[in-house]
């Protein structure tokens, strides 16, 4: 067989090198068209679930949040292994899918199971959330925020009010953490005796300042040709906020190497066959493993095909090529 493949290279030399440049001209198209990544996607799909009750023991978040979250998603279709971490006021549960499944579908599949468990959490918990669509490898980029003369509190403000939602904007990134400085809020402490006077509880206080910690709108004022909107402020911004509210010897030329060429081309199709042989079993390889092996088996088998194939079609036509313009000349 190869040496008819041999035979048919040297007969139809044109018709070989036009193939062998149609190939490579789509093989850059579609090389400049793939998707590039150093690093292999060893990501089964991941769903994170952030449950919050702010001041909970941990011990407490473990038993009251995290335990039921866990025996709800626990036998979902699908789901490999539920993990979690439990933390003074905080739950974070993370469940593995299969390799393959779709991760938006992962997704409405926990969102489904979630709604099931809501009723049953503790009073003060807040309605878990999922984290966003990231993977173990995205975490690409540390910074620190520092400054001469500025106090921690506000080089937290910045990071979270300005430098975050800048680099949300940027394309790719999907989630950003903030981490140490003080977060920026206001403290009401009440006098125990001047509510008892003006006869209020704490709730009292605690609906008001929810109540008056917003904007509103009051329509506008027509004047002359003008529309003047009329806006309330209410946000709290301070404390006081709060505080107020061809020839014959070109044929004998190509005889001769197409016996050279069939005298290797056997032993090469042969040695190259055995060695694309060794890679094949790195196909079936599972799991993380196979996410890391089976791109590069799959790329250094493809890459010998293709040389085979050279081997034994381009190659002769291209040794011929100066052999007969040799001939041509001496003749």
């Amino acid at each position: 067989m190869i040496d008819k493949i041999i035979d048919f290279s040297l007969k139809n030399r044109l018709l070989v090198c036009l193939l062998a440049f149609f190939i490579s001209v789509v093989g850059m198209v579609v090389y400049r068209q793939m998707p590039k990544d150093i690093y292999p996607d060893l990501n089964a799909p991941i769903v994170n679930i952030i449950t919050t009750n702010e001041g909970m023991a941990a011990e407490d978040v473990e038993r009251l949040i995290t335990f039921p979250l866990e025996s709800l998603l626990n036998g979902t279709p699908g789901v490999t292994r539920v993990r979690s971490e439990s933390t003074t006021g905080e739950s974070v549960v993370t469940v593995e899918f299969d390799w393959g499944m779709d991760i938006y579908l992962a997704r409405q599949i926990v969102m489904g199971k979630l709604d099931l468990l809501l009723d049953e959490l503790p009073t003060g918990t807040s309605r878990p959330t999922l984290g966003p669509v990231s993977s173990r490898m995205g975490e690409i980029f540390e910074f620190a925020v520092t400054g001469e003369g500025v106090s921690p509190l506000e080089l937290r403000s910045i990071s979270d009010w300005q430098i975050r939602y800048r680099l949300l904007g940027v394309q790719g990134v999907s989630f950003i953490v903030n981490l140490g400085g003080f977060v920026k809020q206001y403290q009401v402490f009440l006098n125990p005796n001047m509510m008892k006077h003006y006869d209020i509880i704490v709730k009292d206080v605690k609906e008001a300042i929810e109540g008056s910690n917003r904007n509103f709108s009051g329509g506008m004022i027509l004047k002359k040709n003008q529309e003047l909107l009329i806006k309330g402020i209410g946000k709290i911004q301070s404390t006081d906020y709060i505080g107020s509210s061809t020839d014959t010897g070109t044929n004998k030329t190509l005889h001769l190497v197409g016996q050279g060429a069939k005298e290797i081309g056997n032993y090469l199709f042969a040695a190259t066959l055995i060695i694309i042989f060794v890679f094949l079993p790195l196909l079936t390889i599972e799991g993380i493993g196979g996410r890391m092996f089976r791109p590069t088996a799959f790329a250094v088998a493809a890459a010998l095909f293709g040389s085979l194939i050279i081997n034994i079609t381009l190659q002769p036509v291209l040794m011929s090529i100066p052999s007969i313009t040799a001939t041509i000349w001496w003749n």
